[in-house]
């Protein structure tokens, strides 16, 4: 528990939020960059879905990864940011960044020149027509 009535006390307590507020724009700037609301980086059930998607998976993976890896899902968390990384174009030591220090890569990511690539479009395969 941090206790704050020494004389670092106070300064400790502004320091850890002055990190949670840089962590949370730094967030909230990735995923407008990856064309998602801002928001979803101060609603914890949002922030895991948005997070999943920003890593690449499609939407109809995600109820289905949370139903049968229900227990699996923390170390799927500890793969997301390595999956958004690479889609930012960064190497695996950023993911480990985003990772450990998120309250530092995120703002690199939502201020740095890295582009978000947009999502593939997929195109429809003529079927043949019988003659």
């Amino acid at each position: 528990m941090l206790d704050i009535s020494g004389p670092l006390g106070g300064l400790a307590l502004v320091a850890i939020l002055a990190a949670v507020v840089v962590g949370d724009a730094g967030i909230a700037a990735s995923f407008k960059k990856a064309g998602l609301s801002g928001s979803h980086a101060v609603a914890p059930h949002l922030f895991t879905f948005a997070m999943i998607k920003m890593a690449g998976l499609r939407d109809w993976k995600i109820p289905r990864l949370a139903l049968l890896l229900g227990p699996f899902l923390p170390f799927l968390m500890f793969c997301v940011p390595f999956g958004v990384a690479r889609r930012f174009g960064k190497g695996r030591l950023f993911g480990l960044g985003l990772l450990f220090l998120p309250f530092v890569f995120f703002p690199i990511l939502g201020s740095g020149s890295a582009p978000y690539p947009p999502a593939p479009q997929v195109e429809a395969t003529p079927t043949p027509q019988a003659p």
